[in-house]
Parts: structure tokens; C-alpha cells; sequence
């Protein structure tokens, strides 16, 4: 494999090969919780434990490159939150959660001097490994994990222009690396989504800036697939862009297992975006885009998409007035409602939004207010109302 000189910036990429990679753990967490967040904290991700338990990931500490995590007991309530180790290096972008084959959950993160590391539950529902080095590279931009039909974990990394692949050759086993290029178009790449197609195909979703005419922004959606479950990929195909400038993307499947794509993208100013989606057809190839509205959801916004229990998409982001927003389809495999304010409570920032299905089918969302206190929601029946905002502690 070609490696480049290292540690360049935190913004975007990467180059090629199939290698295997041989891990080494740092060692094992064995902190005692707390009751009260270690504010700040920032960068939330959920995973699903085998049992159906939620747990939530987040960066802090005095650096902000301590990984927290907080679980749901299996008699309820929430465990508080607990170190499980310094990652080594900046940790840029938050983690990204997969599930392994046989349940263990497992965090990736990236850092600014250009490394992907990862750590593992060593059982399921159980405790967990250190960070160990999974990837070594340049510049780093997106990150995404997601598991393959059959239980692979596949891990995709953006970085010096190009699209990488860490895959697990088998469940829960060793790890490869494959170069997945760089659209033709596109002089660099960004924040990248991966998601699961209906028949098991992996499909990869990177926004790309092209040379002209867009300029240096980040632009238009690329998209590549592949041809059968764990085969070879297809080439590049452009899906273009709803406005131009494209900040963020995230994936959800449908209740018939069709794909969908949300995307933010600039609106006039640096705190207006519109929100964008587009979908594959019934029949195969995938609809133009189209705006859902608002023009007031902030253009450095996360997003986070989840599937109710029936279903149904639901999606979450920030609008510039510090309040978290989300709309819904109203049928499965339908179109969405118009936007709603989640809970009302105002105060949220950027550092971070994820949202989890719990065991039952009832979805929760995490947030961050101003001084870095993670804050919950979650409905109080399946697909209903919700609750209030509460401060996510131990309880």
C-alpha cells in the first residue's frame, strides 16, 4: 500500500490497495461511573447493544479526546457516564458505531494526524477493549461504519481525494483495506455516508467538489455500489446536488428496503440551509432532489436519520434559533410532513445530534446545549408523542 507523508490537516482524504491489517488492543476500561456528564461533551453516536439496550458514545474530557459512554440497565434507567480511554491523537468528527456479527459493538473515530482507530466490546452486551490503530493516512474528512449482510463490519474513510474500505474479512475477524478512487470530477472528498441495500448490496454516498464550476466548496453527491453482496464495486456515478455547497449527507432505508439521502446545503448565509432528499425508485435509478424547505436549519448543522418501528423515516437537525427540528414520513415509503420543533427546548449547538430506536421500537434523540451537557428525548409510545428534554445522566 502507497502512504504519503502524515499529519497535515483535519479537513478531508485519502489513496489504495488490499492489505490485511493486524490489530493490537491498548488494553481494557475499568473506570467507575459517574453520575453527571463530564461537561463539555460533544460528537454523540448510538449503538445497539445484542440485548437491545442503547448506548450512547461521545467525545470530552479535558481535551476532548476522552470517549465517553452511558448505557441503558437492563432494569431501566441510565447507567451514567463512564471513560472508557484517551483516544491517541485530536479526535476530529465525532465516532461512528457498528454492530459485529455476533452483537459487540464497536466505535471508530478519526484524528488530525491522520489515523483511524477503533475499539471493541470484548463480549456482547459486555466490557470493552482500548483504542487500537486501524489506518494510517494523510488528510482525513468523512467517516462512516456500517455492517454487511452477512455480519462484516465495512468502514469507509475519505481522504486525500479518494475513498477508502476497511472491511473485515470475516465476521468479527482480521481487517483489509481497499481503494475505492475518486470521481473524475472531483478534486477532493468529504463527508461520506454508507448504507446497506435491500438485497445486501453495499452502496457509498461521498460529497465532492468539483474543479468548476462550484468553486472550493463541497458540491455534489457521488455515489458507487456494489454489483452483487461483498463483490467488486461499481465505478463513480454523479447524483449532482440540490443547491450547490452540500455541508452534510446521512442515509436511511426505507420500509421496503429503497435507499434515501438527506442532505444539507447553504442557503444566503452561513446559518441558512435547506434540507434536501432524494430516493431510489420503485423501479430502479434514483429520483431527482428535492427541497423539503426551511431555509432556516443552520448550514453546519448535523443530521441524523432513523427508521421507526413501522418503517417510517424520521429525521432531526438544528435550526439556527438553537432548537432541534425534525419531520417525518407520513406512510411508510411515503413523503414527509412539514417540520416540527422536537420538545422546545432551545440552547442546542452543533457539537453533535444522534438519534437510537430502542428494544420496544421507540425512538430516542441526544443533543448538546451550550455548555456541553448532553440533553434526551424520546417517545413515550411507539411512533408518538415524546417526552420532554432531560439532562442524560445516570437515573
Amino acid at each position: 500500500m502507497r502512504r504519503k507523508n502524515l499529519g497535515q490537516l483535519m479537513k478531508r482524504f485519502m489513496g489504495l490497495s488490499v492489505v490485511a491489517i493486524m490489530l493490537t488492543a491498548v488494553g481494557i476500561s475499568t473506570a467507575t461511573p459517574a453520575s453527571a456528564a463530564p461537561t463539555p461533551l460533544w460528537g454523540a453516536a448510538f449503538g445497539t447493544n445484542q440485548d437491545g439496550r442503547l448506548e450512547v458514545f461521545a467525545f470530552g474530557g479535558t481535551t476532548s479526546d476522552d470517549l465517553y459512554h452511558n448505557w441503558q440497565r437492563p432494569s431501566g434507567g441510565w447507567s451514567g457516564w463512564q471513560p472508557l480511554g484517551t483516544i491517541p491523537g485530536a479526535v476530529t468528527g465525532g465516532a461512528a458505531v457498528a454492530s459485529n456479527k455476533d452483537g459487540r459493538l464497536e466505535v471508530f473515530a478519526l484524528t488530525t494526524n491522520g489515523t483511524l482507530h477503533h475499539m471493541w466490546q470484548l463480549a456482547p452486551n459486555g466490557g470493552w477493549s482500548g483504542w487500537a490503530q486501524l489506518g494510517d493516512f494523510d488528510v482525513i474528512g468523512g467517516l462512516s461504519a456500517v455492517t454487511n449482510k452477512d455480519g462484516r463490519i465495512e468502514v469507509f474513510v475519505t481522504g486525500n481525494q479518494r475513498l477508502w474500505s476497511f472491511y473485515q474479512f470475516t465476521p468479527g475477524g482480521s481487517w483489509g483495506l481497499l481503494d475505492l478512487g475518486t470521481p473524475s470530477a472531483s478534486t477532493s472528498l468529504g463527508p461520506v455516508s454508507g448504507a446497506r441495500n435491500k438485497d445486501g448490496r453495499m452502496e457509498v454516498f461521498a460529497v465532492g467538489a468539483a474543479s468548476s464550476p462550484y468553486g472550493g466548496g463541497l458540491s455534489s453527491v457521488y455515489h458507487k455500489w456494489q454489483r452483487i453482496a461483498g463483490g467488486d464495486w461499481s465505478g463513480w456515478e454523479p447524483m449532482g446536488h440540490c443547491r450547490t455547497g452540500i455541508r452534510a449527507i446521512t442515509t436511511a432505508a426505507n420500509e421496503d428496503g429503497r435507499l434515501e439521502i438527506i442532505s444539507i446545503e447553504p442557503n444566503n448565509g452561513e446559518y441558512r440551509a435547506d434540507f434536501c432528499h432524494k430516493w431510489q425508485g420503485f423501479s430502479g435509478g434514483w429520483s431527482g432532489w428535492q427541497n423539503l424547505g426551511n431555509s432556516q436549519i443552520d448550514s453546519t448543522a448535523p443530521v441524523a436519520m432513523a427508521s421507526n418501528l413501522d418503517g417510517r423515516i424520521e429525521a432531526f437537525t438544528l435550526r439556527n434559533n438553537g432548537t432541534i427540528q425534525h419531520m417525518w414520513q407520513t406512510a411508510p415509503n411515503s413523503g414527509f410532513s412539514g417540520w416540527d420543533t422536537l420538545g422546545g427546548t432551545t440552547g442546542f449547538t452543533r457539537q453533535g445530534l444522534a438519534v437510537g430506536r430502542n428494544g420496544d421500537g421507540r425512538l430516542e434523540v441526544v443533543g448538546f446545549r451550550g455548555d456541553g451537557q448532553p440533553y434526551h428525548i424520546w417517545q413515550k409510545t411507539v411512533g408518538g408523542a415524546w417526552s420532554n428534554w432531560a439532562p442524560l445522566e445516570s437515573n
